[in-house]
């Protein structure tokens, strides 16, 4: 798609793109509600998911947090009994490795279903002509993703669902 738009155009498509995007996020994250969980638990918990052992350093740095804050959370979420520390290595007893408990995949499990279903229910309300026009324009917003979350951050299976 190199179509040359005058960039007002563009910037006003951006800014509406972006609108909708933070409603959906915002919607997405409230789905947390009632399950016991903060809007961002579940997206830390992916992040364990996806690389068991992962440090909170490297964990507090691949979702762009201060330490401290990580470490905030993953008390809570310990607390909770989501998440588990690890002693990884006897050669560095300061490090821990973080892991979701069997009570932190099942957490997570309710949060991705309650979010689906949401989406699907919402995908109803539309024509079978706008749910094809969505799933083509998934995949255009797929390529605007920055290479630098792709490279950094953990990518998902093309057919996983996220947090």
């Amino acid at each position: 798609m190199t179509d040359s738009a005058p960039p007002e155009n563009v910037h006003a498509l951006a800014a509406e793109l972006r609108q909708v995007v933070l409603t959906l996020y915002r919607q997405l994250r409230w789905q947390t509600q009632g399950l016991g969980m903060a809007a961002q638990d579940p997206i830390i918990m992916e992040t364990i998911r996806l690389a068991p052992g992962i440090g909170v350093t490297e964990l507090a740095q691949r979702e762009h947090m201060r330490t401290p804050t990580m470490t905030g959370h993953i008390n809570r979420l310990q607390h909770q009994g989501f998440v588990e520390r690890h002693q990884d290595s006897p050669l560095d007893r300061r490090r821990f490795g973080l892991y979701l408990t069997s009570a932190g995949i099942r957490a997570l499990a309710r949060v991705r279903k309650r979010r689906t279903d949401w989406v699907a229910n919402s995908l109803t309300k539309t024509s079978a002509t706008e749910r094809a026009v969505i799933a083509q324009a998934i995949e255009i917003l797929k390529t605007l993703r920055s290479e630098d979350v792709v490279e950094n951050d953990i990518s998902l299976p093309s057919n996983a669902v996220g947090p």
